[in-house]
């Protein structure tokens, strides 16, 4: 049988049939624990979702009648229960895909080699958004990723070292000050007057070395010192749950912005959490001190006497899942955890929690020292359709570039992750310290 080279129809092939409507193999979740649990609709579509929630109840509540009746009909000042509303915007992400026209052409050498090819890119590209997004469902919105310990001309140190774990060879970063400013660091000239490229990454003691283009950086010239932020480039937003002309910006705001402790000035999509912060933004709980399984135990404790809800889940990251088993000792009790996606769990560690067994997860993404106590049924992941996706909208699976030898191909989400129970979710700072 002779020889014939694929052609570029059996790359779309097999696009069409790795990602049909556009969504992602349900398989490439599998690491992805926190991503995975939680609830995904695919249904955001307007300016604007309405996240309503009652923070109390009816207070007509009296001895005498006279005054219950009188409370009842208080309007705002007593009467009825106590409802609040948020109101979210989408964000959006994008992971793109170039691949220029001689390595395709070479590719056709070997049968299917093409095929390979853009299977390894695209998989590869596909994961890096699923991993994005994970990171950003742990984060507090601003899309910060790490913070400076110290840094050098072409590199900086981490000051938590756990958190290489955000950084990627060939990511582009930023800098932002511990105020929030941004920090030029290679001329403009050069690369738009913003951002250096990582070109080595120390994954045991966080040291991240950069570098602009055509090598032009210097750190120490451009100011870049201890407790500055770094972010990946084009994601930085400072005041997360806030969204302007009808789009929020930055990326979608995780757990840590919605469990936080507001302050003064606080208006989280449209609401001031001050007036009620517990049952409007949770609970953070600094466990200094504390040995892991009391640190579990009060911070439990704080949520229930709150009578707003049960957690059910904790997820911390895998070196303090180590050190928790440790303290635990022979007391460990194994289980598995189904997530939201079929077929996927995750094996766990049971807490044996005031209301029923708690699964405790070992999260990569999740912050060094940090305990995340979750009510899951709580939180939702909301896009306008599948999160993340191939974008498609055309029908063309991949694009030729009009002013290169190039194709490309496009993966993004649009959607936010929403909370409707704050106050059954807790953080707890300082785990194990």
């Amino acid at each position: 049988m002779p020889y014939t080279n694929p052609t570029y129809s059996a790359v779309q092939a097999i696009l069409k049939t790795k990602y049909p409507d556009g969504a992602l193999p349900q398989a490439l979740y599998k690491n992805f624990p926190l991503l995975s649990l939680v609830k995904k609709t695919t249904n955001f579509d307007g300016d604007f979702r309405v996240v309503a929630l009652q923070n109390e109840r009816p207070q007509g509540s009296s001895s005498s009648f006279a005054i219950a009746q009188g409370i009842s009909k208080a309007g705002t000042n007593g009467g009825g229960g106590t409802y609040n509303r948020f109101q979210v915007y989408r964000t959006r992400h994008y992971g793109i895909l170039r691949m220029d026209g001689e390595t395709m052409k070479a590719a056709v050498k070997t049968s299917g080699a093409l095929v390979d090819l853009w299977n390894n890119e695209t998989d590869g590209i596909s994961t890096n958004e699923l991993q994005e997004l994970e990171f950003q469902l742990f984060g507090d919105g601003t899309g910060t990723r790490g913070i400076v310990a110290s840094a050098t001309a072409t590199s900086f140190t981490l000051a938590t070292p756990a958190d290489v774990v955000n950084f990627f060879i060939g990511m582009k970063l930023d800098f932002r000050t511990a105020a929030g400013a941004a920090v030029t660091t290679t001329p403009a000239t050069t690369d738009a007057g913003n951002g250096v490229y990582v070109s080595a990454i120390n994954r045991q003691t966080g040291v991240v070395t950069v570098v602009g283009v055509g090598g032009v950086v210097n750190l120490t010239t451009a100011g870049v010192t201890a407790n500055y932020k770094v972010v990946r480039s084009g994601d930085w937003n400072g005041t997360p749950g806030v969204a302007s002309g009808g789009q929020a910006s930055g990326p979608v705001v995780g757990v840590q912005g919605w469990i936080t402790s507001p302050s003064a000035g606080d208006s989280f999509w449209g609401l001031d959490r001050t007036v009620d912060p517990v049952r409007l933004a949770g609970q953070n709980f600094s466990a200094t001190g504390l040995p892991m399984n009391e640190a579990l135990m009060e911070a439990e404790g704080r949520v229930l006497v709150q009578g707003v809800g049960t957690p059910d889940t904790i997820l911390v990251n895998p070196l303090d899942l180590q050190n928790l088993k440790k303290a635990l000792g022979s007391d460990i009790v194994y289980d598995r955890v189904q997530s939201n996606i079929a077929g996927i769990s995750f094996k766990s560690i049971q807490y044996d929690g005031a209301n029923g067994p708690m699964n405790i997860v070992a999260a990569p993404m999740c912050p060094r020292n940090k305990a995340l106590m979750l009510q899951i049924p709580s939180w939702e992941l909301s896009t306008l359709g599948a999160a993340p996706q191939m974008l498609d909208w055309d029908n063309n699976d991949y694009l030729r570039v009009n002013d290169a030898d190039q194709y490309e191909v496009r993966f993004g989400h649009y959607g936010q992750f929403i909370c409707n129970n704050p106050g059954a979710n807790i953080v707890i700072t300082n785990f194990g310290l």
